[in-house]
């Protein structure tokens, strides 16, 4: 399965969907929907580690189902390695009027 289709910016509904575990709606959104770019945001410093699974760990997978799991698992690790800059997204999401 394209890694790009999973691999793009955690958007609102994928934010969504690792807090609260609906997934229904990831990929349905991008940039676009930000209200337009670009908008002025400092990047912070990104944290050593990024969480115990890569993409690389799931792309060989075959089976639609255990993909799914897999982004998903690669999902909530990433999500909580980047904890500490939750504050900054959805600061710079208020900021373009979707928070």
């Amino acid at each position: 399965m394209p890694l790009g289709q999973v691999a793009g910016g955690a958007s609102r509904p994928a934010r969504a969907g690792i807090e609260r575990g609906d997934f229904g709606g990831v990929g349905r959104t991008g940039p676009e929907g930000l209200g337009g770019w670009p908008l002025a945001l400092e990047k912070p410093p990104l944290p050593d580690a990024r969480g115990e699974i890569t993409l690389g760990d799931v792309e060989a997978i075959e089976e639609p189902e255990a993909w799914r799991e897999a982004v998903r698992a690669w999902a909530v690790a990433t999500w909580e390695a980047y904890g500490e800059l939750h504050p900054v997204a959805r600061r710079w999401a208020a900021e373009a009027g979707r928070g």
